[in-house]
């Protein structure tokens, strides 16, 4: 029911039309034993992802994203109980059609934070920012050894200095505005001078520009503002 994608067109036209997706996902939940729980389908993400019911998520991988639904499966299932707050269960994943992927998790309760974080008072964005400080630190504090498979390069120092090297031409390609275009390229060589520590905190002593924050022709002129463009992945392998 789901045809191949591959290409950035092929994303385009099959991805965001509901005619299409909506109907597999259906059959789909079908396989896994969930005919008739009603699918809802989350407006923002780069991928369709459904409520199923209230108390699952299904989530799918076109083609040309499929190894990132073997990732995410793995890193669900790794995690669980492994951090101070609770990860959604991995409940089932596998292979679909056309190289499609799924991956079926439980849904955890709560509001998103985006939506939420306007109504919240100071001193408790403050300690929410703070928790999320400690959570990921205790995610960086996990082995990553048992996900040596599906996680990144073996060589990581070589992959940081070929995105480094290319990071300016990249954003070109991508239409990123030229001011724009060259403070990338300044910041990924200031990253170089901020190696990232086992705890994740950073140690260096570069002073160069490292961001174009506040600039709308950065935000606009990446195309990141766009919600239906296709998520541009690093591909490890």
């Amino acid at each position: 029911m789901l045809p191949p994608v591959r290409t950035n067109e092929e994303w385009e036209a099959v991805v965001w039309d509901e005619e299409i997706v909506r109907p597999a996902a259906e059959e789909l939940a079908g396989r896994l034993g969930l005919a008739g729980a009603g699918l809802r389908r989350y407006p923002e993400g780069s991928r369709p992802v459904y409520a199923v019911g209230g108390r699952r998520v299904l989530k799918l991988y076109p083609t040309v994203s499929a190894p990132d639904g073997v990732t995410e499966a793995a890193m669900l299932d790794y995690l669980s109980g492994k951090l101070p707050v609770a990860t959604a269960e991995l409940l089932a994943q596998g292979e679909y059609e056309n190289g499609w992927r799924y991956v079926l998790m439980s849904q955890l309760p709560g509001t998103e934070l985006a939506a939420a974080w306007p109504a919240i008072p100071g001193p408790h964005r403050d300690r929410i920012v703070s928790e999320a400080g400690e959570l990921l630190a205790a995610l960086h504090g996990l082995d990553p050894g048992p996900l040596h498979g599906v996680l990144g390069p073996a060589d990581w120092d070589g992959f940081l200095a070929g995105q480094r090297a290319t990071a300016a031409e990249r954003q070109r390609e991508a239409k990123l505005a030229e001011p724009c275009s060259s403070r990338v390229a300044i910041r990924a060589c200031s990253a170089a001078c901020w190696p990232v520590t086992a705890a994740g905190s950073t140690r260096g002593n570069c002073s160069r520009t490292r961001s174009c924050t506040g600039s709308a022709t950065c935000a606009s002129a990446s195309g990141f503002s766009r919600r239906r463009r296709r998520p541009r992945w690093i591909r490890w392998r």
